[in-house]
């Protein structure tokens, strides 16, 4: 319930007073909650939501109008949330929590990349010695016992690595329903896989590795896209891509 809503209401009876301070203390739990979910970094709100706190706990409202008491308090957590809202802009990025990361970060011996492909065999297993000759341990779903699982349960398991590669080859063709030219395309569990580590991993820890001219998915910005080349510079753009994430690795694997 919007407090604007709850702070409407004038009289109550006995049932009216539950209801209202069973919103309130569901409303405050749900900021405390996003707030404590959005930011993790000492200089973010969260590091004075204490001051939130401080002007009032819903479960502790002993004046004589417990009512108002409760109303005042939920003005003033208004204005504080109000106020934090207007100084978003001014937070770093970095103070941003994606949770998905926080076990990631944390999880520092954490050696597994997980390798999404499609039909080409061939570059699989050439990414795959890269990966292990750089000291990780390539996930191939595959690869991994089934154990009464769902592929999509199975991806869930096995996707608790530290990095993921996404290998766009073309192995598929396609078109609008407006253009009859076929363009070559990758696997569309390829494509669905890829938008799932996104979400788990966050973007700057998941590479889509293109492999000729393969379409792309559109109006998505910020994910990081490798060009695989017969030469090897691929090995090097996702070397940069470890070390910019702090990955130690044994650059002896790009001399092979």
């Amino acid at each position: 319930m919007h407090s604007r809503t709850i702070i409407k209401i004038k009289e109550y009876n006995e049932d009216e007073k539950k209801s209202f301070l069973a919103d309130y203390k569901k409303w405050d739990s749900y900021n405390s909650e996003l707030i404590s979910r959005s930011f993790d970094d000492n200089d973010s709100p969260q590091s004075y939501y204490s001051a939130y706190g401080r002007t009032g706990d819903p479960t502790r409202l002993f004046g004589e109008d417990i009512i108002k008491e409760a109303k005042q308090q939920i003005n003033e957590k208004v204005v504080y949330l109000e106020s934090v809202m207007g100084q978003l802009s001014l937070i770093p990025q970095v103070g941003i929590n994606d949770n998905h990361n926080k076990g990631v970060k944390a999880d520092m011996e954490n050696k597994d990349v997980f390798i999404v492909h499609g039909h080409d065999g061939g570059l699989k297993n050439e990414v795959a010695r890269f990966i292990t000759d750089m000291g990780y341990n390539p996930i191939i779903l595959h690869e991994q016992p089934n154990r009464g699982k769902t592929i999509i349960e199975k991806i869930e398991t096995f996707s608790n690595v530290c990095y993921a590669i996404i290998l766009y080859t073309p192995c598929d063709k396609g078109a609008s329903r407006n253009n009859q030219d076929l363009l070559p395309r990758a696997r569309q569990n390829v494509v669905f896989e890829h938008g799932y580590l996104i979400g788990k991993l966050g973007r700057e820890r998941v590479c889509a590795l293109i492999k000729e001219e393969v379409e792309r998915p559109g109006d998505v910005d910020g994910i990081v896209y490798v060009t695989y080349d017969d030469r090897g510079a691929w090995k090097k753009d996702i070397a940069k891509e470890f070390n910019t994430l702090g990955m130690h690795f044994n650059h002896n694997a790009l001399l092979y």
